[in-house]
């Protein structure tokens, strides 16, 4: 094949792709007008025009192929979820582990086997807030309906030295306020016994990154408006207050 054939059918193969794109964002697939570019333009024999342009549709597929492959990867609910150390160091989805530091914490999602731990957790949470009672049984029931149902949102754990130090409860929810996903955030408790180490910072900010990385536009929580504590530490992490008013009515 001669020099000056091979970049005729190089210019051939760029304009239609070029084509088939432009058709793709109107909805068509682009063959519609890149037959009769190549034909009359570049001066293809029918058939051979015909051959390239089907070649050209079959790459456009792979490629589009491979563009959903990682998107879903990217949003996908991957297990190597986890922060390592206190240093700062964030890993969220797939690759290497961060190195781990003298507090060898981590944080990734619940299992059926940290319930007990959680159910502790949240008794200890509920003697710190006015509106709420610990009450084991109906504690686990709301955990286990969580961990069932992946789709009402995800429990997260950390761990320090492999033990259940803290817990976070990630509600799934749509705001049409601003047409997208947005989250609720619930249950952020850290053991007395590992406060004041920032593991409640991590714990919150591992949270809000891996809303932010399915597409989550908002958080929202509810504290104490008496646990000046618990006020001060969201407002440090960029949380501010709401006009709206919080009302409740039980149904049962």
């Amino acid at each position: 094949m001669s020099g000056q054939s091979k970049n005729k059918n190089a210019a051939s193969f760029g304009w239609g792709a070029l084509i088939g794109n432009l058709g793709g964002l109107i909805g068509l697939g682009g063959a519609e007008f890149r037959l009769p570019v190549l034909v009359a333009r570049f001066r293809l024999p029918t058939l051979e025009a015909v051959i390239l342009s089907k070649a050209m549709n079959q790459a456009q597929i792979l490629l589009s192929k491979i563009k959903r492959s990682f998107a879903r990867q990217s949003w996908s609910d991957c297990g190597n979820v986890s922060v390592h150390s206190n240093k700062g160091c964030t890993n969220v989805g797939h690759g290497a582990p961060c190195p781990l530091g003298d507090d060898n914490m981590e944080i990734n999602f619940a299992t059926a086997a940290d319930l007990p731990d959680l159910a502790d957790l949240l008794a200890e949470l509920f003697t710190l807030e006015s509106d709420f009672q610990p009450n084991r049984d109906k504690q686990l029931r709301g955990l286990r309906t969580i961990l069932d149902e992946p789709e009402l949102g995800k429990l997260f754990v950390l761990r320090v030295e492999g033990k259940v130090a803290g817990m976070a409860n990630a509600l799934l929810t749509i705001s049409t306020a601003e047409g997208e996903r947005a989250l609720l955030l619930e249950d952020v408790i850290v053991r007395q016994e590992y406060r004041g180490r920032g593991f409640g910072r991590q714990l919150v900010e591992h949270v809000l990154e891996w809303a932010k990385r399915r597409g989550m536009v908002r958080v929202t929580l509810l504290a104490d408006n008496q646990n000046k504590v618990a006020l001060d530490f969201y407002q440090a992490l960029g949380f501010s207050h709401s006009h709206m008013q919080v009302l409740r009515k039980s149904l049962t």
